[in-house]
């Protein structure tokens, strides 16, 4: 006992035990090796136990995922519906056929199961969208083979193809290597190349195309090009597209470059859409475009004067199917180009001027008046207006519903006054407007004159709350911006409750 009620100082002590002591240490020692011993035992028995459930708890995971598999709805699902879920899941997807991946569509989906990969496989359009970014020849090598796996799966379905170079050097007969041995399968074709590669088109037969209905090219810029009347992109003569039956979508981008947009020999009658983008184009050359695409929806384009005037007693060129246009061009090139055309069906027209001059809207006013369109959405830009001449643009067109102002000066005071009516029972300028955007280059317009314009439009305030009025939609939103001018506190206290209510509302430089 003596040992025992000694035995915390003896071991938190340095002096050595005595014999009696170390005995009956020693006798515990022994005790605690044979429980170590035994607890050691019952461990690895335990991690043993462990290891078997773990097992077991593995294989019985298993099967549940299998049973559940089995019982779950997706099972149940027609091929017919996986396919639309598949189309669904690859509806942006474009496969990079240089580096094709396995876990994107459409190869991850052919590696779900069995049954899901033969509903993969069997789904043309899932092969369709394909690109293509070319750097050597080793590359169209290797593009080649896959593409002739790719079509194997795409059966019949037209074809989607982007082709565009990594690098600047211009690999030999591109398109005639990459393009032509496929063309009969082609709906789609966007190419990104040097310019001068477009010319070898010409090479191409006739038949070609049978099958394509849309063409994006992306060019690079030509410096010093001096042919008359613009840049051939390719031979009028032997090109193919003008035999291409179904061609509807035509966009061309040559930056900063003219081209000689009758050379491109389309075939303009069946033309739905023509945009140009940063193209150069002579407005003569447009005009007479327009006289032989007239089943054209929409179209943008650059424009820049040739110094040939029509004459006063020119023909009219009726757009009776256009409903979008985007000119950008010349002040008085504009309007020689308004004064030759009637757009019945318009709804977008978008005017931007360069370089930034004054403009006269009466060529405009005279367009929407002779062709008796009902406009919906009108932007103008880089222009310098009279007040006077604006509104009466405006009055021309009650149906507006957006109004897009970017750019513009006005050569006199806040014209949002000369918009905003008088009294309750007035109705104002554009009844039907919803958005407008007001981006002038300095500010004309005062935060009071926005917040009676608003009030009119939908958001009456004080007495008025309660009293729309009749025929007048409610203004949904509001951008005002300028690059010169300040936004005090006053623009707060005058604006924010707009705000608050629920108008989409903002202001500030830009």
């Amino acid at each position: 006992m003596t040992v025992m009620h000694n035995l915390e100082m003896i071991l938190s002590s340095n002096i050595p035990p005595t014999r009696d002591e170390a005995t009956s240490v020693k006798g515990l020692l022994d005790g605690e090796a044979t429980t170590l011993s035994a607890l050691l035992e019952d461990i690895a028995h335990l991690q043993n136990r462990l290891h078997i459930l773990r097992e077991r708890y593995q294989d019985s995971h298993a099967k549940v995922q299998r049973y559940q598999a089995v019982l779950s709805p997706v099972r149940l699902l027609p091929p017919e519906l996986v396919r639309k879920v598949f189309l669904l899941c690859t509806e942006e997807s474009v496969t990079e056929l240089m580096t094709p991946l396995s876990n994107t569509p459409p190869l991850s989906l052919a590696q779900i199961c069995s049954g899901w990969r033969e509903v993969a496989l069997a789904t043309p359009e899932l092969w369709k969208n394909i690109a293509f970014r070319g750097d050597s020849t080793n590359g169209i090598a290797n593009f080649k083979n896959l593409m002739q796996l790719w079509l194997s799966r795409c059966h019949t379905t037209p074809i989607a193809l982007t082709l565009s170079l990594q690098s600047q050097t211009a690999i030999d007969n591109l398109l005639l290597d990459v393009v032509a041995p496929y063309s009969t399968s082609i709906e789609t074709l966007e190419l990104h190349l040097e310019t001068a590669l477009f010319a070898a088109f010409a090479d191409f037969p006739p038949e070609a195309f049978p099958r394509l209905r849309c063409i994006r090219f992306y060019g690079t810029r030509v410096e010093n090009n001096t042919s008359r009347g613009g840049l051939c992109l390719w031979d009028p003569i032997t090109a193919p597209f003008q035999f291409a039956p179904q061609l509807t979508d035509v966009f061309v981008s040559i930056p900063e470059t003219k081209i000689n947009l009758e050379n491109l020999n389309l075939p303009w009658s069946q033309l739905s859409s023509l945009h140009l983008a940063e193209t150069i184009v002579t407005s003569t050359a447009f005009l007479r475009i327009l006289a032989a695409g007239s089943n054209l929806v929409s179209c943008s384009v650059r424009c820049v004067s040739e110094n040939v005037t029509t004459s006063a007693d020119s023909d009219i060129i009726t757009l009776p199917f256009l409903t979008s246009l985007s000119l950008f061009m010349e002040a008085g090139n504009l309007a020689e180009v308004l004064r030759n055309i009637s757009i019945p069906a318009i709804k977008t027209l978008s005017l931007r001027l360069v370089p930034h001059e004054v403009w006269y809207p009466d060529a405009l006013i005279q367009l929407v008046s002779r062709s008796q369109c009902h406009l919906d959405r009108l932007s103008l830009s880089g222009l310098s207006v009279d007040r006077e001449g604006f509104i009466a643009l405006l009055n021309e067109m009650p149906t507006l519903q957006m109004l897009d102002v970017m750019f513009v000066s006005f050569l006199s005071d806040d014209v949002l006054d000369f918009m905003t009516p008088v009294s309750l029972y007035e109705i104002p300028v554009l009844p039907l407007l919803k958005v407008m955007k007001w981006r002038e280059i300095s500010l004309q317009c005062s935060s009071e004159s926005i917040r009676q314009f608003i009030i009119s439009r939908g958001w009456p305030v004080g007495e008025q709350v309660g009293r729309a009025r009749p025929n007048v939609n409610r203004l949904e939103r509001m951008i005002i911006k300028s690059t010169v001018g300040h936004f005090g506190s006053d623009w707060m206290k005058n604006l924010e409750e707009f705000r608050f209510r629920g108008l989409d509302l903002c202001y500030g430089v830009h």
